[in-house]
């Protein structure tokens, strides 16, 4: 089945954050986008111990669990993103995400959160092809192609 994925690296958001964190979770969203999920996560860990409850930096860690191939861990830190959230766009992608990581083991729970990311952002074409995706996996119809 092929899926779109979609991800996003919350690095500019900087509102009132301790300016530690903040350096922590620039430095982890470059370690991302060079491939090194291990060293990113590690940085938006310390960027937890100063903001615990920042949504943006919960994010950036469930995509670095994702890379780092720990399905678990990423969802675990995507639900805390939903959590914390204050902004549609945050929910929007927690859920995206969530749903991204679920969807070669439980396609309900998969559909589940495309949907609640659907309500957060109805014009979403990714979601909507995703969704009639695992739809047709779950009706027998799919290929069982996954695309990163």
């Amino acid at each position: 089945m092929k899926l779109v994925l979609m991800t996003i690296f919350f690095g500019s958001q900087v509102w009132a954050q301790d300016l530690s964190s903040v350096g922590h979770n620039r430095k982890g969203v470059k370690f991302l986008e060079e491939g090194q999920a291990y060293s990113a996560q590690n940085e938006f860990l310390m960027a937890l111990e100063d903001e615990p409850f920042n949504a943006n930096i919960h994010l950036n860690l469930g995509l670095a669990f994702e890379m780092n191939k720990e399905p678990l861990k990423a969802i675990k830190e995507y639900q805390q993103a939903l959590t914390y959230a204050k902004d549609s766009e945050t929910r929007f992608f927690a859920n995206f995400n969530s749903a991204q990581v679920t969807g070669d083991s439980n396609v309900d729970l998969a559909l589940s959160y495309y949907q609640a990311a659907l309500e957060e952002n109805p014009n979403s074409l990714e979601t909507k092809h995703n969704i009639e995706l695992l739809t047709q996996q779950k009706q027998g119809k799919g290929k069982g192609e996954k695309k990163d």
